[in-house]
């Protein structure tokens, strides 16, 4: 990780700026709410496995936090089990484990078993400082690395986020999504969005 920046993890104080820097990073774009600090509050409070501890900022030199970003073990309640490989699966868990010998990876999974995997939840920065959020990203992949608890670490983009652009660099495995929009077709919500073009949302 970049030495311009400094990266710790978030306390209560932080709340206020965090909410306003996803205020700034994603404020008004189809799918968001208003991020505000009581939002961000009740999002903390719905359940133990993610919470302010969860958070992390990278802050530049006159202490402003420039971006920001969670780590959410969702394994307390999720289990993605890998119930059958395909032949290049097998191959790729093959060269994990091998690789894992190496980097002292957590034990690959079995068939039937869970995959370990930590997600990067609500990614962060004005689109000046993306260098800042690939940045706090690098420490979070090291930060994992060390702990030696998972396998993967996940982070998602809408395929129109420029932020996408903070991940060039680093080693990673692309993997394409579908998202499903929550809300009925006859709801006002759902008419707001309808008829936007494709466009950066907020998922």
């Amino acid at each position: 990780p970049s030495k311009t920046w400094t990266y710790r993890q978030a306390t209560l104080f932080d709340l206020p700026a965090i909410a306003a820097l996803m205020q700034k990073s994603y404020g008004g774009a189809p799918g968001a709410p208003e991020f505000s600090i009581t939002w961000l509050k009740k999002q903390l409070a719905k359940h133990p496995s993610f919470d302010v501890q969860n958070l992390w900022v990278a802050v530049d030199r006159q202490q402003n936090i420039v971006a920001s970003a969670g780590l959410w073990d969702q394994s307390s309640f999720r289990r993605t089990v890998a119930s059958g490989y395909t032949r290049a699966m097998k191959t790729t868990v093959r060269a994990m484990a091998f690789f894992g010998l190496l980097w002292k990876l957590p034990p690959v999974p079995k068939e039937g078993q869970a995959l370990s995997y930590t997600f990067m939840r609500w990614p962060a920065a004005e689109l000046e400082n993306a260098e800042a959020l690939g940045a706090l990203t690098r420490f979070l992949v090291s930060r994992v690395r060390k702990e030696g608890k998972h396998q993967f670490l996940s982070v998602g983009f809408n395929e129109f986020d420029p932020l996408q652009d903070s991940l060039v660099g680093i080693t990673k495995i692309k993997e394409s999504i579908q998202v499903f929009s929550h809300w009925v077709k006859a709801s006002e919500s759902y008419q707001k969005v309808a008829g936007l073009p494709v466009q950066r949302r907020f998922v």
